[in-house]
């Protein structure tokens, strides 16, 4: 009786794609609880009840160092875990969206744990399109970046989930297009592929007055560059082409490919934008 439960508490604890990315997270070295939440992208709240299902399980364990807690594999684990983990590490190992989660995590590492905590606080409430409880878009004292496309349909939602999840809550990310076609379905399951969840989003029109309070404008069609409102000098405007995927054509395999080369492209380049601000 006492391995069939563990045997269903193993596999209630898989069942889950962020917590089979903690699992990776912790494969060859602890993090605390903040670097957890800052990779994986959820609530505070969320991530606690996940390293919570995934410690029940054996899964994982922790110890606590000052203020901090931090989680590691266990280092006696049943035969049941040890099998349960051999199987996430061999089968993930090759994943996109934990290579991702790789290059995040060493961003990550580098800040201090204070900043890391101050994150977590900040990012207790669901990211969506940057909008507060009531609506609105929320103004800080952050950075502000809004990709711009022609429909916001599908390079500008890529962008905004991919900078979101890369900019660690240093910058307030928004996405408009001149017109709003709607959230292309491809887009969800592409940035899905990677652990990026846009399901949420929405398709907006930009808001000259919004785009008028960025740092950074960045469009991503010629479209949108030749008919983007007219912003203030304090605005840096930036073009980054990128083919629309939304025109692909072929087997759906194929215009699938065409989705992920254009996410990938996306990625490198905002890879190089962020890493480009901290020099």
């Amino acid at each position: 009786m006492r391995e069939l439960k563990e045997t269903l508490a193993i596999t209630k604890a898989l069942a889950d794609k962020n917590r089979l990315r903690i699992l990776m997270m912790v494969k060859n070295r602890e993090a605390c609880v903040c670097q957890i939440t800052e990779v994986i992208g959820n609530a505070p709240s969320t991530v606690s009840k996940h390293l919570s299902i995934l410690k029940a399980a054996g899964l994982l364990d922790s110890y606590k160092q000052g203020r901090w807690i931090y989680y590691h594999r266990p280092e006696q684990p049943s035969t049941a875990v040890k099998m349960a983990l051999s199987f996430v590490f061999e089968t993930l190992e090759g994943s996109e969206a934990i290579a991702q989660d790789r290059l995040v995590r060493t961003v990550v590492c580098q800040q201090d744990p204070e900043e890391l905590t101050r994150n977590c606080s900040a990012n207790a409430s669901p990211a969506g399109n940057s909008k507060s409880e009531s609506g609105s878009e929320s103004m800080s004292n952050k950075g502000r970046i809004m990709f711009l496309c022609t429909g916001n349909s599908c390079r500008s939602q890529i962008a905004d989930g991919i900078a979101k999840h890369l900019g660690r809550n240093r910058f307030e990310i928004y996405s408009a297009g001149l017109e709003a076609h709607g959230l292309n379905p491809r887009a969800i399951k592409v940035m899905d592929e990677i652990g990026i969840d846009i399901s949420n989003y929405t398709s907006d029109e930009v808001d000259p007055k919004l785009l008028g309070a960025m740092d950074y404008a960045i469009t991503l069609c010629g479209d949108a560059e030749e008919r983007c409102p007219l912003t203030p000098p304090s605005v840096t405007k930036m073009h980054w082409p990128f083919p629309d995927p939304a025109k692909a054509t072929g087997t759906e395999d194929e215009i699938m490919e065409q989705f992920r080369l254009v996410r990938d492209a996306i990625a490198k380049r905002l890879e190089a934008f962020f890493d480009g601000l901290e020099r």
